[in-house]
This record gives C-alpha cells, structure tokens and sequence, in this order.
C-alpha cells in the first residue's frame, strides 16, 4: 500500500534527449515526510549520482524509457512519479564509439575500409550514390579495436558515393567516396 501524502511532484528535467547523452539532470521538490527516494531509469542508462536523494544524474545509451521516483516513507512508500523519455536526435555526426577511414580514395577496383570502435556489434555497411539509391549493402561484425574490410567497387559507374556504415541503434560514421 502507498501513501498518497508522499506523492512526488511532476519530475524536472528534458523529456526530449538525444542518444548517448550525459549529465542529464532530473529532479522532484522534496517530499515532506520523505526518508529517501528510489529512481528507476531507462534499460541501458546509468545513474552518476543521487539515487536516494530527490536529484539525479544520468547518463543515457541507445535507447529511450521511463524515469520515474518513488517516495520512501517510515511509514510506507507513495507510488511512483513518472516521466516518458524519448531519444530526439541521434548522436552527434563525430563520435567517439566509431569512425571509419577508407583508401585508396579516389578509387579504381578494391576499397580497403578500416573501422575503428569500442563496440563490439554488427554494423550495417551501405553505399549510396550521388542520388541516395543504394548500389551497396553488406554486414560486418566488428570486435573493439581497428576492424577491417575490402570492397569490390569495380563495377560501380564514376562519380561520388557515400560510404554509410552504422548499426540497429543508429550508431555509426560515414565518409565520400570517389570511384574513378
């Protein structure tokens, strides 16, 4: 049973955040009667600081949730405030979970593509042309550390390309590519 006296306050903090972002900042008005509090975060985030407390901070993976606070009493716990999360934006263009170099470049026949990650994870590779139709789809399954592959581009027409290599979470890097 919970005590509807203890019911925190509307959760303060973004609802909109973008994946992977850190320092998230959330927080209720204390809670008169109040012994502590107990914050629940999405699957994949990680408190930094302030579980008990009527504060936290978080730092966010992939996905999106739920943030919500209970209310801890002597006497009994209320029910649980809460507040939907969703992922607004990807990760910022540069990151430091993967980056992709390839050579030669320009390139006539064979394109070596080295991507280095701290992510262990199948990663989605795709070539689009100048006009974004897709002359190039392949899977890689990367360890941490530098990962390499080769590409057979000798039958694609001159011109520009875009080298997109990413995963289901949306986590990746791309680069221009010239085949001559």
């Amino acid at each position: 049973m919970y005590r509807a006296e203890l019911y925190p306050a509307s959760i303060q903090g973004p609802s909109g955040i973008c994946a992977f972002e850190s320092g998230v900042y959330y927080s209720v008005p204390p809670v008169f009667g109040a012994s502590g509090y107990n914050w629940t975060i999405p699957s994949g985030a990680t408190f930094i600081s302030g579980q008990g407390t009527n504060a936290i901070i978080v730092d966010f993976g992939a996905t999106a949730g739920v943030v919500g606070v209970t209310a801890l009493g002597l006497c009994g716990n209320s029910g649980t405030r809460t507040l939907i999360v969703t992922i607004s934006c990807r990760i910022a263009e540069s990151n430091d979970l993967i980056k992709i170099t390839a050579f030669p470049n320009p390139v006539f026949s064979q394109l070596n593509v080295e991507i280095k990650t701290v992510l262990a994870d199948d990663f989605n590779i795709r070539f689009t042309d100048i006009t974004g139709r897709i002359v190039l789809t392949s899977k890689i399954e990367t360890l941490p550390g530098m990962n390499k592959v080769m590409l057979d581009v000798s039958t694609f027409a001159p011109g520009v390309y875009l080298l997109n290599i990413k995963n289901d979470k949306g986590i990746g890097d791309k680069i221009r590519i010239v085949v001559e």
